[in-house]
């Protein structure tokens, strides 16, 4: 990007700050340190942030956060739905998480409550635009990031000097991009777009890059070739694993004339030898010098597998500790042993304390003693049934308030 004036000064939108790392290092690598001086990498929420704030708008973000126990208060309102049973909504599990997907889902697309309202006779879009209206009241000056940022495009659009970094803009924006996080980027004056595509280029997506970002877009995606590198396996595989299959049964295109040592196929017998010999193959990275940012292990699932090899990561010898491990999409709490414990709680809450459950949560707590000790299994059950109740059940949810009853009477024996 030009630099306008004496003193550098550029702005460079990304997504998130996983990108600019990644940017910054490559700057480096290819010998362009001296474009990092006045070079200001800023996430496109934190921009849209600082637009608001200079055109004066009152809000707060991290709504996200909030959003689940503001839907359960939404449902325990006194508010008119056509479509869903509002005792559904307020007794059954789930339907909290459900409407708080559904709703970053329409604000990510770039929709409000009045758009819903004006598209459809659909007694459930009114509902869902009912709801809606009701969480944003709740809210008030509180909003979440694709709002923050569906709010800063209207402001860019009518006001484009209220653009508040001075220099050229580059944004950096990657194929999950939303309309909101588009709509924003096309409304930065004067901003230049980097686009790091998807693999393979499907029709559905081109189609929907075009709408979110413009046709010159669409028309560069289209056009658009991945370089085609040859000489070691490593580089075929680059260059040819997410092409269509009438690129792949080109007779003229480049083939590998043998294993060279770039790339490695394996089989194994199980999870377990898999695993194993996933941490092999990581400790021959790292005794070979390669940074930790430089290895990736790519697996079909997150749960249980991730886990597992971060497990087995964590006792390879590192620097007189743990081996440390970045799971992105992150590992199930439960799988902590304060998670398990949480867990286990809110499923004896959830089954209104009955005595079965509520004897295997026991042990799980610190007891009132002076050592300190923890209950075995056995002691618990010996305790629980001890108490004269079996606590209460989905028939009887009263019951679960008969342990304190019983224990105090029973303090006595």
């Amino acid at each position: 990007m030009p630099v306008d004036g004496p003193l550098p000064c550029r702005t460079v939108l990304v997504p998130r700050e996983r990108v600019a790392h990644v940017l910054r290092r490559e700057l480096i690598r290819v010998g362009c340190t001296d474009v990092l001086a006045g070079t200001r990498f800023v996430p496109m929420t934190y921009a849209a942030v600082e637009v608001l704030r200079a055109a004066g708008i009152a809000f707060e973000p991290g709504e996200e956060a909030l959003r689940r126990a503001r839907l359960m208060a939404v449902f325990h309102l006194d508010i008119s739905l056509r479509h869903f049973p509002r005792d559904l909504l307020r007794e059954r599990p789930g339907w909290d998480e459900a409407f708080a997907r559904t709703l970053s889902d329409l604000e990510g697309a770039g929709f409000r409550p009045e758009d819903l309202e004006s598209a459809t006779a659909s007694e459930r879009l009114g509902d869902i635009a009912i709801i809606w209206r009701a969480l944003d009241e709740s809210a008030g000056q509180s909003w979440t990031a694709q709002r923050i940022l569906l709010e800063a495009s209207h402001v860019l659009e009518e006001r484009p000097r209220v653009w508040p970094f001075q220099g050229k803009t580059l944004a950096f924006a990657l194929g999950n991009t939303t309309g909101a996080e588009a709509r924003f980027v096309r409304g930065v004056p004067g901003a230049a777009l980097a686009f790091l595509a998807a693999r393979p280029a499907r029709e559905r997506y081109l189609e929907r890059m075009r709408a979110l970002l413009g046709d010159d877009l669409g028309q560069a995606l289209r056009s658009a070739r991945v370089p085609r590198t040859d000489g070691t396996e490593r580089n075929l595989l680059a260059s040819f694993l997410f092409e269509p299959p009438w690129i792949l049964a080109d007779e003229s295109r480049p083939r590998s004339g043998g294993p060279d040592g770039t790339v490695e196929l394996e089989e194994h017998a199980g999870v377990e030898t898999e695993v194993e010999a996933t941490a092999d193959w990581a400790a021959r990275q790292i005794a070979a010098g390669v940074a930790l940012e430089e290895i990736g292990i790519l697996m079909p699932t997150l749960d249980p597998l991730a886990g597992l090899v971060t497990d087995r990561l964590a006792r390879l010898p590192w620097q007189g500790g743990n081996l440390p491990v970045y799971v992105a999409g992150g590992l199930p709490v439960a799988g902590f042993a304060a998670g398990a414990r949480a867990l286990a709680v809110l499923r004896t809450l959830r089954t209104y304390l009955a005595g079965e459950v509520l004897a295997g949560v026991l042990p799980a707590l610190r007891t009132s003693a002076a050592d300190g000790r923890h209950l075995s299994h056995g002691a618990a059950m010996d305790l629980v049934w001890a108490l004269g109740t079996v606590g209460g059940n989905a028939a009887k949810p009263a019951g679960a308030l008969e342990w304190s009853v019983r224990a105090r009477a029973r303090a006595r024996d």
